[in-house]
């Protein structure tokens, strides 16, 4: 209910000076009860229920708004706009295609029965997860871009992209250049390399602060290309900036899903009580090690080690750890204590205890694969 009322405030908010339109984002995921034991409930009776929202003035908005090109990631049709403003903006449809997940070696199950149960899943996202996100997101004090949700009207000045977006409903904001009187935003391996090369440092709350916002609103899908880092004036480090939230408040359920979960424990049915904190971000690949590189002072509590979705400090999957010739693609270097790179923690385990000493990375994906120490035992 709570997700519910901060959705509608928003469009009420939204709805006051701008034309209206009554839509139903898809019908396409109603199911009857059988469907729904095996599959789940999910949000399929949210995704059908009738919402007003605003359509986009593309005349009057920022000035004037133009397309530029197609932009979105594997689920996600996107559309990036210029403003006769100078800035640069962004529309989410909120309808997702899961075609584009089977792509190279899995291509042949296009079309086929498997794309049906994963469009099928598309009814596990929250429709206003973006939206919500970014409201708890700026009450924590994050820098987060402000979502609406709009509807894209039917207008000459879509030119070529008139057919896909046409009558679509979806999000839109600023693109997250510039925004909140930033004097520089980057993307994760921009910052990456700087932090390598003693350029720039990430804020250790800022950071701790989004971390934990991901966890209590249930987003396990925060890879690299989901961050961005803002520099300000008025602050001596650079501050995150977390994007995509399609997989907030997500809920997956279903007796099919339950099973699932035993393989990939990462789509989790959200509610009051989470089932694991660490399941939730098993496998995220975002940039878990680089508060720890501040001074252990920064942390609200001696001792606090980095969340449990701690990722590469390298800007790429196959770069080698810090200080070591090893290769991994993901955790691979949790510092060992306060503005130290040291060597990837994952060790292999083998029937001789003293070669566990060793630091030879690993996948942590694997069964092999040891959890890392901490900042507070490893010294």
């Amino acid at each position: 209910m709570l997700l519910h009322s901060l959705l509608a405030l928003n469009l009420a908010f939204a709805a006051q000076e701008a034309e209206t339109r009554e839509v139903v984002v898809s019908t396409q995921f109603r199911a009857g009860a059988l469907h729904r034991f095996f599959l789940g409930d999910d949000y399929r009776e949210l995704w059908a229920t009738p919402v007003t929202v605003e359509v986009l003035d593309l005349q009057r908005e920022a000035g004037g708004l133009a397309p530029v090109r197609r932009v979105g990631g594997q689920q996600t049709k996107g559309l990036a706009l210029r403003g006769a403003d100078g800035r640069s903006y962004t529309f989410r449809s909120l309808e997702k295609d899961p075609s584009e997940l089977l792509g190279g070696e899995f291509a042949d199950l296009r079309g086929t029965v498997v794309e049906d149960l994963l469009r099928d899943q598309m009814a596990g996202q929250h429709p206003g997860s973006e939206v919500v996100a970014a409201a708890l997101g700026r009450a924590a004090g994050l820098h987060v871009p402000q979502w609406r949700l709009v509807v894209m009207p039917d207008a000459p000045e879509l030119g070529e992209f008139r057919a896909d977006f046409a009558g679509a409903l979806g999000d839109f904001a600023t693109f997250p250049t510039g925004f909140d009187g930033a004097l520089e935003v980057v993307d994760h391996f921009e910052m990456a390399r700087r932090l390598q090369a003693g350029e720039a440092r990430p804020d250790p709350r800022a950071w701790l602060r989004a971390r934990l916002l991901d966890l209590t609103i249930g987003d396990w899908d925060r890879h690299r290309k989901q961050w961005r880092w803002a520099r300000f004036a008025e602050v001596e480090h650079f501050q995150p900036i977390p994007e995509d939230r399609d997989q907030a408040f997500s809920r997956y359920e279903g007796r099919l899903l339950d099973m699932a979960r035993r393989t990939d424990p990462r789509p989790q049915a959200y509610g009051p009580r989470t089932r694991s904190a660490s399941r939730s971000t098993q496998g995220t690949r975002t940039a878990g090690c680089w508060p720890a590189s501040a001074a252990r002072s920064s942390w609200p509590r001696r001792g606090l080690s980095p969340l449990p979705s701690a990722t590469p400090c390298s800007t790429r999957p196959s770069n080698a750890c810090p200080r070591s010739g090893a290769r991994s693609t993901d955790r691979a270097c949790w510092p060992r204590y306060a503005g130290a790179a040291t060597p990837c923690p994952w060790r292999r385990r083998t029937s001789t205890p003293s070669s566990r000493s060793a630091s030879t990375c690993t996948s942590p994906t694997g069964r092999n694969a040891r959890r890392p120490a901490s900042p507070r035992t490893a010294r």
